[in-house]
């Protein structure tokens, strides 16, 4: 019981067990709902008269690029974005009140990069280059690009792949549903003639769905587009490993593809518990797995911990000083 309450007492100190993988799927349902009305509005509405073959292809693409753009904001979301590990040999900081001992200079190993590298107190590392804490899911993510409130996620090193196929995927079913408009305006000889817009309302019903449902400029007809553009520029620079402000640096990966391997062929793993961080005497840093609430596993690192004596005995070798595992039941 001393010991939970120490723990407890440094856990209120320092706030480090803010982090939580809790995201809501209000984002993916939003995005599966809006999906579904437009494909649904457009399809059986405004274009309900549109039977020819043609036709069909072009609505059964739309919706084969929809569905494709649920699944890939369902999967952008249940992805870990990138966690990144502590180094137990690396010590944070003496006193982190100090701006001047949380921040300090590295240099990749390219020694062509310096940048400034700072202590996480919420998370209780040193944030690696390009990784970035996020205040809204109280985490650090590595290579942090932005909080995607519609995605209900961090985007991020390993699901950034996701929300690209996401932009691409809703913007090619958009602008598939932007050519079956006028191919349907076409069909009825709208570009020959006045005659069709007072015989029928169906042309005034697609124009209204291509260029002002919803108003402008986030009708349809720009906003595939738009989708499209975005999803192109994030993958470029996914793929150069470069920001976004970064010009030069994004034009000259697009030659040697540096972040093809890091983002594309990254390990897929869906999130879960966040290892919460405090911290215990002598600048040790403490680590607590997710358990029951009669059991929890704590495992201890800093020059104050002692190894554990049931642990040696069952391995038969000595365990490094460093290292302690205390188990609380």
């Amino acid at each position: 019981p001393l010991v939970i309450a120490a723990l407890q007492e440094e856990e209120d100190e320092d706030r480090s067990c803010r982090c939580s993988d809790a995201a809501p799927l209000g984002g993916p349902l939003v995005i599966a709902a809006l999906v579904t009305a437009v494909l649904s509005g457009y399809c059986l509405l405004v274009y309900g008269s549109a039977e020819d073959d043609a036709s069909r292809v072009l609505k059964q693409s739309a919706v084969g690029f929809g569905s494709a753009a649920v699944l890939a904001c369902l999967l952008c979301h249940i992805t870990d974005p990138g966690t990144p590990q502590p180094d137990l040999d690396d010590p944070g900081p003496s006193d982190e009140a100090d701006e001047a001992l949380r921040i300090r200079d590295k240099i990749l190993p390219d020694n062509t990069t310096h940048w400034k590298q700072k202590w996480c107190r919420e998370c209780r590392l040193w944030r690696p280059h390009r990784c970035g804490h996020c205040h809204y899911c109280g985490r650090c993510v590595l290579r942090l690009d932005h909080h995607c409130f519609l995605m209900g996620t961090c985007v991020g090193e390993r699901n950034m792949r996701f929300f690209v196929a996401f932009l691409i995927c809703a913007g090619l079913g958009l602008l598939l549903l932007v050519v079956l408009g006028f191919y349907r305006l076409t069909q009825l000889g709208c570009w020959s003639g006045s005659r069709c817009w007072v015989t029928s309302s169906e042309p005034w019903l697609i124009v209204f769905g291509l260029f002002f449902c919803p108003p402008p400029p986030s009708s349809i007809c720009l906003g595939g587009g738009g989708l499209i553009m975005a999803g192109v520029t994030y993958a470029a620079a996914m793929i150069a490993d470069a920001e976004m402000r970064q010009t030069q640096k994004l034009l000259r990966g697009l030659l040697r593809c540096p972040g093809a391997r890091v983002h594309c062929c990254a390990p897929v793993a869906c999130k879960g518990p966040v290892r919460r961080r405090v911290r215990s005497g002598g600048g040790a840093s403490v680590a607590a797995k997710g358990g029951s609430s009669e059991s929890a596993t704590l495992v201890v690192a800093g020059a104050d911990a002692e190894p554990c004596q049931d642990e040696e005995a069952a391995t038969g070798s000595p365990m490094p000083t460093r290292l302690g595992i205390v188990r609380l039941e």
